[in-house]
């Protein structure tokens, strides 16, 4: 009887031993059946970047370069535009006070000691050459050597047609470089060339005119002077450049434009198709031909100007 009672007593506990989680858990990991493959633990830390996650931060930063580098490309030009004017208002500055101490007369063209197309070779810019360069046109154009510069290039100084012609030791240092040329029409014509000094002269020859903020003096060039006529046409494509005439000029070095200075001394951009409507010379129409005024037509300028603003 005690035997039975014993008996049924460890069969009672079997049963709640097998109904308790903790084995039922435990069996469960024992019953299941051996994979094919065995698992090991991996030496490989489970936080790293894999190979497609790090080319998928790859692919996204070249994205996002690509989208920042036109915006960046901008912020450079923009800044370069502003050191340009700059250093035209210093150039300026030079002409300003010369004028001031001449009676208002504007240095001389032919024969002077102070011939304005070499002012940015003359103290105090000899000490600094880098003002006589704008900074978006600092360098000659590379594997060529002409007389000339370029919408991005700077032109060697105190070299004429005929130097390039029977060859040319090419300057070397930046002070025989430049990037700024001179309204021709603005310089003061001595008396013994057989012209005198008047506001009547297709040459200005003072600041003491009115418009002189329609009047540009140092501008963004390819040539040390320029003196255009109001029936100068626009160059067939940007870089053919005429000597002396306004294709010299009309280059979009600033984003649609150049940089001038103003025979009132102010500094500003001017489009390239407003070139047309600038008052060069006393004798200049600025409602010439290539104005609106003129008549000129969208369809009439070359290709490459098309896009530009009309005037």
């Amino acid at each position: 009887m005690e035997t039975e009672s014993t008996g049924c007593q460890g069969k009672q506990a079997m049963e709640n031993r097998m109904r308790d989680p903790r084995v039922l858990s435990s069996r469960a990991l024992t019953d299941r059946p051996n994979p094919i493959i065995n698992r090991q633990p991996s030496i490989i830390n489970s936080r790293a970047f894999t190979l497609i996650e790090l080319l998928v931060v790859i692919a996204i930063l070249a994205m996002l370069m690509t989208l920042l580098f036109p915006a960046l490309q901008g912020v450079r030009k923009r800044a370069n535009a502003v050191v340009c004017q700059a250093r035209l208002r210093e150039v300026g500055l030079v002409l300003a006070l010369y004028a001031q101490e001449n009676n208002g007369i504007l240095p001389h063209y032919y024969g002077s000691a102070v011939d304005p197309t070499q002012i940015t070779s003359r103290p105090p810019f000899d000490n600094n050459p880098k003002l006589a360069l704008c900074p978006s046109a600092a360098r000659p154009l590379p594997g060529k050597q002409v007389p000339w510069g370029g919408p991005f290039a700077a032109y060697p100084a105190e070299v004429s047609i005929g130097d390039y012609q029977v060859g040319y030791t090419w300057p070397e240092s930046l002070l025989h470089w430049r990037s700024y040329g001179l309204n021709r029409w603005t310089a003061s014509i001595p008396s013994s060339k057989g012209m005198a000094v008047s506001s009547r002269a297709p040459a200005w020859g003072t600041q003491d005119v009115r418009g002189g903020s329609n009047i540009p003096v140092i501008l963004d060039c390819t040539w040390e002077v320029v003196h255009p006529y109001n029936h100068d046409g626009p160059p067939p494509y940007e870089g053919h450049i005429v000597e002396h005439q306004m294709s010299t000029v009309c280059i979009d070095r600033h984003q649609g434009g150049i940089n001038a200075a103003f025979l009132d001394w102010s500094v500003r951009k001017v489009d390239l198709k407003e070139l047309w409507t600038l008052k060069w010379g006393s004798a200049f129409d600025t409602a010439g031909p290539w104005t609106r005024a003129g008549g000129v037509l969208p369809e009439d300028w070359p290709q490459w100007m098309r896009k530009y603003k009309d005037y």
